[in-house]
């Protein structure tokens, strides 16, 4: 555990789940999830599915067994992971169905794990959030395929209290962004609130640009969906 960040020892998470991983050249291989993922020593840098992920990690190498973000690898395989309080065991549920249809999340404003991941828990009684404090702030939601998007679903943390600036860009590789909404949170409820497009996007990336509400220059989600 590190700053509240719960890792795992990948050669042994992996090894118990009778999974093989490939060590060359500094870097470690293995699939999970059906997921193709490649670490390079003592940097923060992931490759997924052949997609370059830059600064997304805790810089890991085979000295502390290349660490990954359990909740990361709870998310690879549509998982849940729960660390007992008491006990400091973590455990995994059953792999379910992946409906989000992401790959990965990422921000260099709040890169915290559980927090990012956290935003797919639609649970309606879920009050954990992830914040980001500033007038510009991101996080980028990569998709696992191209696809046509509607608009996004927000739970916003003080819903029903403050009425939240936000805009949300799409881009087809990462390098070219269109801004597709811009707007407010109607500042009246705790639940969903649904923003379409006024035109449906093509995108392989979504990124969430936070400007701060009315109370104050934080930008606090619950929850995040994309509309298709």
């Amino acid at each position: 555990q590190k700053d509240r960040e719960v890792f795992v020892p990948l050669r042994s998470f992996l090894r118990l789940r009778g999974l093989a991983a490939t060590e060359t050249d500094g870097r470690f291989a293995f699939t999970l999830g059906g997921h193709d993922i490649v670490l390079e020593e003592k940097s923060s840098d992931l490759v997924l599915d052949g997609m370059p992920l830059a600064g997304v990690l805790t810089s890991s190498s085979r000295d502390d067994g290349w660490l990954f973000p359990a909740v990361a690898l709870a998310f690879l395989e549509d998982r849940r992971c729960h660390m007992d309080p008491l006990n400091g065991m973590l455990s995994f549920s059953p792999p379910g169905k992946r409906e989000h249809g992401l790959l990965w999340l990422r921000s260099t404003a709040n890169a915290n794990p559980e927090q990012l991941f956290g935003l797919l828990d639609d649970d309606p009684a879920k009050t954990s959030y992830w914040d980001g404090r500033g007038r510009a702030v991101e996080f980028t939601a990569l998709l696992a395929e191209e696809s046509l998007v509607q608009g996004v679903a927000i739970r916003w943390h003080a819903g029903n209290s403050r009425v939240a600036s936000f805009a949300i860009d799409c881009s087809r590789d990462g390098a070219q962004w269109e801004n597709v909404f811009s707007g407010q949170s109607s500042g009246k409820t705790t639940a969903f609130e649904e923003y379409r497009f006024a035109v449906p996007a093509t995108c392989r990336q979504l990124r969430f640009i936070g400007k701060g509400n009315s109370v104050n220059d934080w930008n606090s989600v619950i929850a995040f969906k994309i509309l298709r």
